[in-house]
């Protein structure tokens, strides 16, 4: 039996979706294990009740049946005892119920379709009390752009006038994210991790990628977060780059881009929706039958996805080279 836990997460974490399930992390991570529901349940009643005892249980056993070790990219700093109840509320409140956004990615989901927000709109005062107690962090909004919606701008004003302390992670396209949103919203003092997800070096192949997007403006906000960082405001810059066949040549530049600006960078694989199926298939690069597979495992080799800055899947890295041995070995498996 373990004594401590191999990740803070179920302690210090949780993640809220648009159905309004509580997750202790992103909800791929842990096998969406869902520790209750915020729009039905008290919050005290969910944070230690048996669904999120029954998670915690797993570092006690060493079984991780709910964790997804091999594809979590979080490298926990911290160890919490094995306890099935944690002793704090949580410290980091993810919202990432909204999904409203400006842009149309072409591996992300359908972006036009409507959101239903009411459900939230009628029940937040009646959780956020309970919910932000402990909160030093909240983070928006891993499924939408938070600055392109009018519920969570409310929200955002709202959470920085009761709880000045809190400071905003922010994932964001990058397009808002400029001087005159931040000042409007009240928040030049509260900026945490602000992450800039752009996946390209390139406008030619931005372009393709985001559309609706604006990749000079994206990058000219880069460049005032980036000061604003060196001022002391912003505690951390990331830039997020989604792997594909489109961009693949240019992950060693987008790493060292992200290098000049003091930034660290992350590289996620592509995950496969009800909408964007035939898109996933001609895009994706990691399938070992598509026809630049091999050139990217030949990119992925090179040291600098090793160093600190960089965060990318480990089994990625370890992706073989798809040769005529290895396929034959795959038609035998079938």
């Amino acid at each position: 039996m373990s004594e401590y836990s191999i990740c803070h997460f179920p302690y210090t974490s949780i993640q809220i979706n648009e159905q309004g399930n509580v997750y202790p992390c992103c909800h791929p991570w842990c096998s969406s294990y869902s520790f209750g529901n915020i729009l039905v349940q008290d919050f005290s009643e969910i944070w230690n009740g048996k669904r999120a005892q029954e998670f915690r249980k797993q570092f006690q056993e060493d079984n991780y049946k709910y964790c997804k070790l091999d594809t979590c990219i979080n490298a926990p700093d911290r160890q919490f005892k094995t306890t099935l109840t944690a002793e704090k509320y949580p410290e980091v409140i993810a919202l990432s119920y909204d999904s409203i956004c400006n842009v149309e990615c072409i591996f992300c989901r359908n972006c036009s379709k409507k959101q239903d927000l009411s459900m939230f709109d009628n029940t937040i005062d009646n959780w956020m009390g309970e919910v932000f107690k402990n909160a030093q962090r909240v983070s928006l909004s891993g499924i939408g752009e938070a600055l392109a919606s009018e519920h969570t701008r409310k929200l955002m004003t709202k959470i920085a006038k009761l709880y000045p302390y809190i400071k905003f992670d922010i994932l964001t396209n990058g397009i808002l994210m400029d001087e005159k949103n931040i000042t409007e919203l009240g928040i030049i003092n509260n900026l945490g991790v602000i992450r800039f997800s752009f996946h390209s070096v390139k406008k030619s192949t931005y372009n393709k990628l985001v559309k609706k997007g604006n990749f000079d403006k994206v990058i000219k906000n880069i460049k005032y977060i980036a000061d604003l960082k060196k001022q002391g405001k912003v505690d951390e810059l990331e830039f997020r780059f989604v792997m594909n066949s489109i961009n693949y040549k240019e992950m060693i530049k987008f790493a060292q881009m992200a290098k000049k600006y003091n930034a660290k960078v992350t590289f996620l694989n592509l995950i496969e929706n009800e909408d964007t199926k035939q898109t996933f298939e001609k895009i994706n690069i990691l399938n070992p039958n598509h026809k630049d597979y091999n050139k990217c495992i030949k990119i992925l080799k090179n040291p600098i996805f090793k160093e600190n800055f960089v965060s990318i899947n480990t089994e990625i890295l370890n992706i073989e080279p798809n040769t005529f041995i290895s396929k034959i070995k795959s038609f035998f498996k079938k």
